[in-house]
């Protein structure tokens, strides 16, 4: 991956993060509408945080660190913002 200063690659980054949102709350609208043609018929605003919920979720899977190289920043990061999650563990012959 190229190298580029931090804010670029942040604002590179939270491009590509609004762009899946999108795609995947397209595909939702496609794949989840009523007979109506209503799409979640009934989904209050509870019912959107649980749809974003999930989409956020997917969205850590797409955006998850392919190797350990950023490990101690992403603790660093995790402790300053005080939150914790399962982290992947690399087999040796991914991280070569």
């Amino acid at each position: 991956m190229q190298k580029r200063e931090f804010k670029d690659a942040m604002k590179e980054m939270s491009a590509h993060v609004a762009n899946r949102i999108k795609y995947y709350s397209d595909e939702i609208v496609f794949n989840y509408k009523t007979q109506e043609g209503k799409v979640l018929d009934g989904t209050d605003l509870n019912g959107a945080r649980a749809v974003l919920y999930v989409i956020l979720n997917k969205l850590l899977e797409d955006f998850e660190p392919k190797n350990n190289t950023y490990e101690k920043i992403e603790k660093d990061l995790c402790d300053f913002f005080d939150i914790s999650y399962d982290r992947r563990e690399y087999e040796e012959e991914e991280l070569g």
